[in-house]
This record gives structure tokens, C-alpha cells and sequence, in this order.
């Protein structure tokens, strides 16, 4: 594998994810050329973009899609390339779990590579313009999804690096003080990812008040520990309609606003991402795309894209919109 020295720049980034490493945007690719404008700016956009629905994120003004599990190179390469013809990055959201975890929930290595190999084997995706990272693990301190310790958690992040250094790694802690518990064990110069992201939502906030701050906080001694990584809050703008779970109802374009504003007003993170844009699960009810075509919702995101630094909203062509 190509050893690549990324240059590494200070810059902010703007995301879109799809479903639902080290950030470096401002790296140059193995021709000598600039990321293109998808990968500059605030990570800030919309989780759970179907492949179909990247044309509609791009209207709202949003910069990157994070895609839900591609079918292996081929397939990949087709969301890549659908990314950079409407202008976006792209975070690639890896199959679940259980595609790498033993019956004991433990990481087994070996299926961690085979994964790599599916999207990057004997290919230059990972150097493509608009690929921006790969998103495996979701909640790893969770004791029914995982089984893992801090030092197999660094191996997870180092085994990545070792396939190739140029894959940024991006990992879901749910609540930052997750990964301050790994932290608090890990040896000097262990790094657990590249992006890092916790999630926002409705039921967090009325629970305990000072949650942003406690986050923000939190997201402070993480960059102390790590200088390299980049902190995302996820904020859930979704109908949860779990059963024997109640439901919790839309959130106002007023509420969205207000949070994802107090996010952007934090220094210690590095964007916003609202999630979901497209359905992902048979438990969600209204969704993004359910609203989007409503003035206050619409008007709310792309306010929101705005202030996070994303591009300014545009219409597409009708040949774009079904490429």
C-alpha cells in the first residue's frame, strides 16, 4: 500500500451524511491537486442521504452525503461519482457490526480488512476527489453492540491506518463521555479516529439542560488528547415511532434552528450534521425529506447551512437531478 503524507492545513468542513479520519480536508490528493470545493468549508449537512436524494441536498446548499453501505467498489465508485457531479463530498457509512464482530461481540481484525479489501482493493477510490472518510462503529461503549477495550479500540483505528493511511476513520460515540472513558486508559499518541461524532436529540436536551455544554466541555479535553480529531454533533430531526417505545414527535423547524445554532456557536466543534434526510429504518416516521418542501423547515436548513459556512443554496438543472 502507497504510504501518503497528508499536508496538513486549519480549516473548518461541511457535511451531508447518507443513512444514518484524520479530517484533513485541505490535504492534497496523490496528483498534487486540491480537494475540490465538497471538501473545504464546515462539516455541517444532512445524515441519511439516499443516493437518489444527493441532487435535493445539494439544493438546500449542503456540501457531503455520507452513503449507506455500497455494494462493494463498483458500486461505491458510482456514489462517488454522482457526489462530485453535484458538488459533494462523500462519507461512506460501512456495513453493520456484525459484518466485523465475533459471536462475543469483540473486533475481530481479519473481517475489518476484508471490509477495507470490498471498497479498496486494487483500486484508487480512497484518492478519489470526493471520498471523505469511512464511518464503521457506531457506540462501541455500548454493552449490547460491543465488547471492546481501549487498546482494541486503538487497534481498530490502527488497523485501518495500516491499510492505507488515507482513509479517514469516523466513529459514533453517542455521548462524548464514551470516549472519555477510553481515553482515560489509553497510552500517549493512541488515537480512536478521525472523526468523532455524539448525537442530539429531543428526549437528551429535556433530560439534562447543560447537555451542549457538557458535550462542548468534553470536546475540549478530547482535542487536548488528540489535536488531530474532529468533533461532530448529530442532531436527530426525525419522527421516533419505536414500538413499546412511545413516539417522539417531529421537531419544530424552530427547535432545529435553535440547537443546530447553539452547535455552530460551539468552538470546540467542528460543524453539524441533521439526521435523517431519507429513511433509513422501519421505526422512523417523518423524516427531512418529509418536510424539506415546507417554508419553515426549508427555509430553517438552509439558514443553518449558511451559518455553518456551506454553499449557497442552488437549484440544479433537470439533467442533474437525475444523474
Amino acid at each position: 500500500m502507497r504510504a501518503h503524507s497528508p499536508v496538513r492545513r486549519t480549516r473548518v468542513w461541511l457535511v451531508v451524511v447518507c443513512a444514518f479520519g484524520a479530517l484533513d480536508p485541505g490535504r492534497l490528493c496523490a496528483l498534487g491537486e486540491e480537494k475540490p470545493e465538497a471538501a473545504a468549508g464546515k462539516l455541517a449537512g444532512f445524515m441519511g442521504v439516499a443516493r437518489d436524494d444527493f441532487a435535493a441536498a445539494a439544493e438546500l446548499g449542503a456540501r457531503s452525503v455520507v452513503c449507506h453501505n455500497p455494494a462493494g467498489a463498483t458500486e461505491l465508485r458510482q456514489y462517488l461519482d454522482r457526489a462530485k457531479r453535484h458538488g459533494l463530498s462523500l462519507l461512506v457509512k460501512g456495513p453493520g457490526r456484525n459484518a466485523f464482530l465475533t459471536r462475543d461481540k469483540k473486533i475481530d481484525y481479519d473481517r475489518v480488512r476484508a471490509v477495507l479489501d470490498s471498497y479498496f482493493k486494487g483500486n484508487d477510490l480512497a484518492d478519489h476527489e470526493s471520498f471523505a472518510g469511512l464511518w464503521l462503529v457506531d457506540e462501541p461503549a455500548h454493552p449490547k453492540k460491543y465488547d471492546v477495550d481501549t487498546e482494541e479500540l486503538w487497534q481498530l483505528f490502527q488497523t485501518v491506518k495500516d491499510y492505507d493511511q488515507r482513509i479517514r476513520l469516523m466513529v459514533n460515540f453517542g455521548d462524548l463521555g464514551a470516549y472519555e472513558k477510553f481515553m482515560k486508559t489509553a497510552k500517549p499518541g493512541w488515537r480512536f479516529a478521525d472523526i468523532v461524532m455524539f448525537t442530539v436529540t429531543q428526549r437528551k436536551l429535556a433530560r439534562e439542560a447543560d447537555y451542549l455544554k457538557r458535550q462542548a466541555e468534553a470536546a475540549a479535553r478530547i482535542k487536548a488528547f488528540d489535536p488531530e480529531v474532529r468533533v461532530l454533533p448529530t442532531v436527530a430531526v426525525i419522527e421516533f415511532a419505536r414500538p413499546g417505545r412511545g413516539k417522539t414527535e417531529m421537531p419544530s423547524p424552530q427547535w432545529v434552528e435553535s440547537v443546530a445554532s447553539q452547535c455552530l456557536g460551539q468552538e470546540t466543534f467542528d460543524g453539524l450534521l441533521l439526521y435523517s434526510f431519507s429513511r433509513k429504518a422501519r421505526w422512523m416516521g417523518r423524516i427531512i425529506k418529509d418536510v424539506v418542501g415546507e417554508a419553515a423547515y426549508r427555509g430553517a436548513f438552509e439558514r443553518i447551512l449558511a451559518s455553518a459556512g456551506a454553499k449557497t443554496p442552488r437549484k440544479p438543472s433537470s439533467a442533474q437531478e437525475n444523474k
